[in-house]
């Protein structure tokens, strides 16, 4: 698969180059063909110097902004533009990363790759969930000797329900960002239950 372009921009203005809507998705021979049919070039990497000299910076770093630029058109198209990690909307395409719902790192290989496992979030968001990732694995909550104590690491997927004193699946949890796993600290039907009126009647005076 190649991102391809419907109307040839080399040679004029550059805005056609970075216009979503002249985007589309071919087959990278067709691409390949075609750009060789235009330039009457059997060597497409010879005129990439000219490319980069029309964008007015390297070629690999033009191709790799319009492909993140399309995948937020994407993305917010199929309505999938809103955090994972906190419930406010994804904006711009600088604010938007690729997220992993369940760490990989430690855990399985197959977890990097796992489509299902995709998710989008901002950078700040992601950027948080990794450092404080990295801090559980380093031991560096209150020292290597209390860490254990203050977090509790279930199967990958749960969090801890302090309400159910159980791991449950980490769907069932609305997200906080102020916690280590960006996560509430009692699952969803637990919060409904202890707000709910029956919970709290009114006092009587």
């Amino acid at each position: 698969m190649a991102l391809d372009h419907r109307i040839a921009w080399q040679g004029r203005p550059s805005h056609l180059f970075w216009d979503i809507s002249n985007l589309g998705l071919s087959h990278r021979r067709c691409n390949l063909d075609a750009r060789r049919q235009r330039t009457g070039q059997t060597k497409v990497l010879s005129y990439d110097a000219r490319r980069s000299a029309q964008l007015g910076m390297p070629f690999s770093t033009a191709t790799h902004r319009l492909r993140k630029q399309y995948l937020f058109a994407l993305v917010q198209r199929l309505g999938l533009d809103r955090c994972y990690r906190c419930p406010d909307k994804i904006h711009t395409v600088e604010e938007m990363s690729i997220d992993h719902k369940r760490d990989w790192l430690y855990v399985s290989v197959a977890l990097f790759w796992d489509q299902a496992n995709i998710a989008f979030s901002h950078h700040r968001c992601n950027s948080a969930n990794v450092r404080m990732e990295y801090k559980i694995q380093r031991g560096r909550l209150g020292g290597a000797a209390n860490a254990s104590k203050r977090i509790k690491k279930g199967p990958a997927g749960s969090s801890w329900c302090f309400t159910h004193q159980a791991f449950l699946p980490v769907e069932e949890f609305a997200p906080d960002r102020q916690r280590w796993n960006t996560l509430s600290n009692e699952c969803r039907a637990c919060r409904r239950r202890r707000r709910s009126p029956e919970s709290n009647p009114p006092l009587a005076f």
